[in-house]
């Protein structure tokens, strides 16, 4: 049944997003390692010129998350899901965590978190509202804790105790 479940919320979640990505893993280590090539083709390295890199904040929530152990960078060139083309977000990441479920081969919030970052706080805020309306039309995909930080989102696996996803959403706001 919860395989099922799974399924069937991987289903929706692919036809749902608009946005496209490229999976470049970063080897799980301790703490996590982000590389600066894991960015989006044409992404601004510069902190200042624009919205900070999905990677660069799931790599800081992962240090100071004990359970969690690898960040997978997503950019727009081969991610299945096609995240990161507009009006979808602009860089996107995936922590792996230790209680997440990571039998799915493709990269996803399911594996333990996800930071997604956009363009605007406004497009941050409709992407969580998003998610939070077919969770709330469909609880049968489980649930998900999400949170919205400037033009982040963080989005935690459900499946990820509350103790654990509130220690992911203090790293996540210390780190934007």
């Amino acid at each position: 049944m919860k395989r099922a479940r799974l399924a069937v919320a991987v289903a929706i979640f692919a036809l749902t997003v608009t946005a496209c990505s490229e999976t470049s893993a970063v080897p799980s280590t301790t703490p996590p390692v982000v590389t600066p090539s894991a960015s989006a083709p044409g992404a601004s390295q510069e902190p200042s010129a624009g919205p900070p890199e999905a990677a660069a904040i799931a790599g800081a929530v992962a240090q100071a998350v004990a359970s969690a152990d690898g960040v997978t960078a997503l950019t727009n060139n081969n991610d299945p899901d096609r995240i990161g083309r507009p009006p979808g977000s602009t860089s996107a990441a995936v922590i792996s965590d230790s209680g997440g479920d990571q039998s799915d081969p493709e990269p996803s919030v399911s594996w333990g978190a996800a930071v997604e970052v956009f363009e605007t706080a406004e497009q941050a805020q409709a992407r969580s509202d998003y998610i939070q309306g077919i969770i709330d039309d469909a609880p049968i995909l489980g649930r998900e804790y999400l949170t919205v930080s400037g033009t982040a989102v963080l989005r935690v696996s459900g499946e990820l105790s509350p103790r654990v996803a509130a220690a992911y959403e203090a790293a996540f706001l210390a780190a934007t």
